[in-house]
């Protein structure tokens, strides 16, 4: 229970994401730095020619992200395994641990937030940022969802009345095509039709008659069958 405290009171503190995990019965809440400090940090450990330089490191990256404060008071009296865990975590996070190829984790983010970028809300918030210069995505997030889609709808109206856009955005599911009911009566008449011009250009021609006749029984057979498979669809 007291992480879910600190947890909530990392959220009413500051709009970055947390992160969150359990280490030797210890719930450490925490937050990743700018990338600019993380590379300093990084910087600072491919330099250092110590353990216990580099557990002063850790120490430090540790205290600036967690937001425990009592934890962070007293970081170089719990176990020297869990500063150095959350430093290299915090770089790992940041597309910057010496360990690993961090391309596969960059491609991994990548796709990830790709899947997510397809969602209303950044939908909206990319419409918004695209209008409106003063807004940033992270000013967005500070917004609640009604007054993000009501700003929004004067950056719809906006790119309607430029003529940017011909209609304005729709969110729901777009319904599949309804198929034109199949008559068989339909079908005959536009045989019919079709027979009866072709018959006009052929009667100075006998020997296409044959021909006319065999077209006309084709026709009969494909009403039938047309029909029947209709009958079949409706009882089913």
């Amino acid at each position: 229970m007291s992480g879910l405290i600190r947890a909530l009171d990392a959220i009413e503190q500051r709009t970055e994401d947390i992160f969150a995990l359990e280490l030797d019965g210890i719930e450490i809440i925490f937050r990743l730095p700018g990338i600019r400090v993380a590379q300093q940090y990084l910087s600072l450990l491919t330099l250092s020619n110590s353990e216990s330089e580099r557990s002063l490191i850790y120490e430090a990256m540790f205290r600036r992200v967690i937001e425990d404060d009592w934890l962070s008071n007293h970081a170089n009296n719990i176990k020297a395994g869990i500063p150095e865990t959350i430093a290299k975590l915090v770089l790992k996070l940041s597309g910057l641990d010496p360990a690993s190829d961090n391309r596969i984790y960059t491609e991994q983010l990548i796709n990830t937030f790709r899947s997510q970028a397809d969602n209303s809300i950044s939908l909206m918030k990319r419409t918004i940022c695209s209008v409106f210069n003063g807004y940033t995505f992270e000013s967005l997030d500070l917004l609640n969802y009604q007054n993000l889609v009501s700003t929004f709808i004067q950056a719809e109206r906006i790119l309607l009345e430029r003529g940017i856009m011909e209609e304005g955005f729709s969110f729901k599911e777009p319904e599949k095509a309804k198929e034109a009911p199949f008559r068989v009566e339909d079908m005959i008449k536009n045989d019919r039709q079709s027979f009866k011009e072709y018959n006009a250009a052929s009667q100075e021609d006998p020997r296409k008659l044959a021909h006319i006749r065999k077209l006309r029984e084709q026709a009969k057979e494909r009403a039938e069958k047309e029909e029947l498979n209709f009958r079949k669809k409706l009882a089913r």
